[in-house]
């Protein structure tokens, strides 16, 4: 198994701020972790920009999973397969315009002080 990390960015719909995040905190982050492979998840809200950045960001929302798998592509097709079965259901509260989805694999070692 591989470790990866899939990162989501989202907004809602014009006017669903409350209930977008009620659906995604609720049942959709909880949903995505029983899909099998994905380990942990958590969204967060857009604070502040950093440096380097030259445009604004075009998302407000962030949601992070950790995954083991044997690969993205069966991390992916894992989450297909929960939708296909019901196991993750929409909302009309998210800009399904907006969202993107990458996996990142590791490459280095996790560092933390001390």
């Amino acid at each position: 198994m591989s470790r990866y990390v899939m990162m989501v960015l989202t907004n809602p719909t014009t006017g669903q701020d409350d209930a977008y995040n009620e659906w995604y905190d609720n049942e959709h982050v909880p949903d995505v972790v029983k899909a099998g492979r994905f380990v942990s998840g958590q969204r967060f809200r857009l604070a502040a920009t950093g440096i380097g950045n030259v445009t604004p960001p075009t998302h407000q929302y962030l949601a992070l999973y950790e995954i083991e798998a044997e690969s993205a592509e069966a991390a992916n097709e894992a989450l297909l397969e929960a939708s296909r079965n019901g196991g993750l259901s929409g909302h009309d509260a998210i800009d399904l315009s907006s969202v993107a989805t990458w996996f990142f694999e590791p490459i280095s070692k996790l560092h933390s002080p001390g």
